[in-house]
């Protein structure tokens, strides 16, 4: 077990995290090539069709991060903007037969009751409307970049940690802790004296 000398953290779980991560970025690189293989055998066997109809689905496996949040993003938009088409809708539905109905109980009175489906059915419209404007998409989310703005992503090789001897100065540090205990341990023997 290896312990940070200055906090005291278990770096054990900082170097299990990081070995889990490199294992994932490895199974998904693979994955994705045979995944590649076996759509480039079905088109090359004339099965070509069936290639057509699972790539939408194939393409999002080959997606970068970036464009993974554009896409959950444009697809929010959607989601949004469908729910306020129907709530406007089903608004000016039902406005529309409450105005109706209002405008024939000038000519008898008794028509007044048949107002209520048609309020109601435009307060359910008017429901929706405010459920598509303001809790459709969460508030702390934001819309990915284009991609004319995002940076190209790094090339493997770029992604390499640079040399030690870039990193740190030559300099010597004037204090530096030893252990956790370090202090601790000055600290008694001065005690003692």
């Amino acid at each position: 077990m290896q312990f940070c000398r200055l906090c005291g953290a278990n770096l054990g779980v900082v170097r299990d995290s990081l070995a889990e991560s490199d294992n994932y970025t490895a199974s998904a690189i693979k994955a994705r090539e045979e995944i590649a293989r076996a759509a480039a055998e079905k088109i090359r066997t004339g099965d070509w069709w069936q290639v057509t109809v699972l790539l939408p689905e194939v393409e999002k496996l080959f997606e970068s991060p970036p464009e993974r949040l554009r896409r959950q993003a444009r697809q929010d938009a959607e989601s949004r903007l469908g729910r306020l088409r129907g709530g406007t809708i089903t608004a000016a539905v039902g406005l529309g037969l409450t105005a109706l109905f209002v405008v024939a109980t000038l000519a008898d009175p008794r028509f007044i009751w048949l107002a209520a489906p048609g309020l109601f059915v435009f307060l359910i419209g008017l429901t929706v409307v405010l459920n598509g404007l303001f809790f459709t998409v969460p508030k702390g989310l934001e819309a990915a970049p284009p991609a004319a703005e995002m940076p190209p992503a790094p090339e493997r090789e770029a992604l390499a940690p640079p040399p030690a001897e870039t990193l740190l100065p030559n300099t010597p540090k004037p204090f530096r802790h030893l252990s956790v205990v370090e202090n601790t341990t000055r600290d008694l023997a001065d005690r003692e004296d």
